[in-house]
Formats: structure tokens, sequence, C-alpha cells
């Protein structure tokens, strides 16, 4: 089995008003922050799985309101965010054929954040159903909710 260099590149910027990192370990990816210290804030990821054409650039983008500042007792744990994003799930059918079966939206949505539970409601369009990179059919618009709960054990 050959062995090929993969490029890693990994870059950091952290300012007052502006973060951001760049990482190149598998597939590139964005990530910025604008105001991260504020109640206000702006949260942007950019990343690629692979290149067809302009709408496999996957982003989300978040305008957050987070209710305490860094500075308050029970920290920046709480916030509201309103976000538009473009994302894919993709699988692989088989190890024979490697026929692949992909589902790429875009959705605009509402999340409530407090750190250990996260719920988001949304609303989806212009979703697009892939099979071996041909586009299938287009999926019915509609809503969505998310719930992610994190617990230590």
């Amino acid at each position: 089995m050959p062995v090929l260099p993969s490029p890693v590149v990994l870059f950091g910027f952290m300012s007052t008003w502006f973060n951001a990192s760049f990482e190149f370990i598998g597939e590139p990816s964005l990530n910025m922050i604008i105001a991260p210290e504020q109640k206000i804030r702006v949260s942007t990821i950019i990343w690629m799985v692979q290149y067809r054409g302009i709408e496999d650039l996957l982003f989300d983008i978040t305008l957050w309101y987070r209710f305490f500042s860094s500075e308050h007792q029970f920290g920046d744990f709480a916030g509201l965010g309103l976000g538009l994003m473009n994302n894919d799930v993709m699988f692989f059918l088989g190890e024979k054929d490697k026929s692949s079966y992909e589902v790429n939206k875009y959705s605009a949505y509402v999340t409530i954040d407090l750190s250990f539970l996260r719920i988001t409601g949304g609303y989806i369009f212009n979703g697009k159903e892939i099979f071996d990179n041909s586009i299938k059919n287009d999926i019915d618009k509609g809503f969505y909710i998310s719930t992610q709960l994190a617990w230590r054990f």
C-alpha cells in the first residue's frame, strides 16, 4: 500500500474584535467570529468536502445574542442565534460499485444555546438529492427541529 504525503495547514488569529482559524487536515475549513467578546456577535464556518461547483461550498453563518458576557459570574454560556446554512449528508451505498447518495440543503434557522442544551428550529429550502454526483430530484421545502444535549459522564 503506497503512502502519500498529505498537507497539514493550521492557521489562527485572535484579537478582541476578530477571531479566525483555517485548518486543512482532511477537508479545508475556515472559522471566523466577529466581536467574539461582545454580547452581539457573528460566527461563520465555511468548509468543503468535495468540489463539483460553487454549490459544494458549505457554510453556516449565525448572528448571535449572548445573554451574559464572558466577565459575568455565569460566563458566556447562553445565547440566541439566527442563522443561514448550506449543509449536506453523504454516504456510500456499497463497497463494490462505489455509488453514493447525498442530500444537500439550504436552511434558515433559529437556535437557543445553553451550552449543555441546544435547540434549533428552521426552514429547509432548495434541497437536492444527489445520486452518484448527478442531481436526482429536488426535495420539498419544510420545517425541522433539532435537539442536542451534552452531558459529562
